[in-house]
């Protein structure tokens, strides 16, 4: 059985539930976020580091500004991925979930951080239009550069506020099948959808591993 190792990042705009995803999937459910935490770094290996503002001459003080000034720059912390394997009946997949922040002047961060290798999560909130927007100018920047990964999925998140639905579900549907991703309504507090949307990722990046191995092997012949 492969033993597969997947840098999974998730992308969203703010507020949607990229961190809830996460931790609700790593903890099996048992941790949730009762508050909002805004998400100022990508989840990295490697040691913590201090925000600093970096101002047009170059010099900079520690800080952790609530928003960006004209001409400040905010840096980002380093924290450990979180990480989660789940076993199938043909690989063992190790996920790496890299949680990105979705202000917008730390976007270029994030991009930093997605490439064509990876597997992406593009996390949206059904209550919020805005939010669909944003991933869709995301998944346009990655085509662009042809960066877009192969394997991914579009998670319409918060789907039990059904009354204040602002995004139909065909409208996430619709922009999933365009990237060829699977699509997922859910509610992050609901484990056990949050677990079978990981494990149609996973099931998908096994597939995708294999496909991969069979082509190598018939141009090596």
């Amino acid at each position: 059985m492969a033993s597969l190792r997947c840098k999974c990042v998730l992308v969203g705009g703010p507020r949607v539930g990229k961190t809830a995803l996460a931790q609700v999937f790593q903890s099996g459910g048992g941790l949730f976020p009762s508050n909002y935490s805004m998400t100022s770094a990508v989840e990295l290996p490697g040691v913590d580091a201090l925000r600093t503002v970096v101002l047009e001459d170059g010099s900079g003080a520690s800080s952790t500004p609530a928003s960006p000034v004209a001409g400040q720059v905010p840096e980002h912390k380093v924290k450990t991925p979180l990480e989660k394997a789940l076993e199938l009946p043909s690989a063992s997949v190790q996920f790496f979930l890299y949680d990105t922040p979705g202000q917008p002047y730390l976007r270029e961060l994030a991009r930093e951080y997605v490439d064509a290798t990876c597997v992406l999560i593009f996390v949206y909130d059904v209550t919020s239009i805005d939010s669909f927007e944003w991933i869709r100018e995301w998944a346009e920047l990655l085509s662009a550069d042809n960066a877009l990964p192969a394997v991914g999925m579009v998670v319409a998140n918060k789907a039990d506020k059904s009354d204040l639905r602002a995004v139909d579900a065909d409208l996430g549907l619709h922009f999933a099948k365009s990237l060829r991703y699977p699509f997922f309504e859910l509610a992050a507090p609901d484990a056990s959808a949050v677990d079978a949307a990981f494990k149609h990722l996973a099931e998908a990046y096994a597939s995708h591993y294999q496909d991969f191995v069979s082509a190598t092997r018939a141009l090596a012949s």
